[in-house]
């Protein structure tokens, strides 16, 4: 994942790629707190390595740090990145 600048009021997206065997299971965690899906953030597995977290109508509580974890029986990796939010929406 890499560090985001998200607008206020658009959408946002962070995304990672998962490897492992056997295939990791993945959750994705805003300030070390597990994210679940929402009628705003949606966590999905896009094709068979690459996952992404989809943040519509980004508002400023979205800011943070975000951590990808992929755990299997090998053990646990994670990745991170800090999200801001712009002050000004796109018009």
């Amino acid at each position: 994942m890499k560090d985001q600048v998200f607008h206020l009021r658009q959408n946002g997206r962070l995304e990672c790629r998962v490897h492992g065997i056997p295939y990791p299971t993945v959750q994705f965690k805003k300030d070390w707190r597990v994210i679940a899906d929402s009628h705003r953030v949606k966590i999905a597995r896009e094709e068979y390595d690459h996952w992404a977290l989809n943040i519509s109508n980004s508002i400023r509580l979205d800011e943070g740090v975000y951590e990808c974890v992929a755990e299997n029986l090998a053990g646990k990796v994670y990745c991170t990145a800090n999200v801001k939010v712009t002050g000004k929406a796109l018009q």
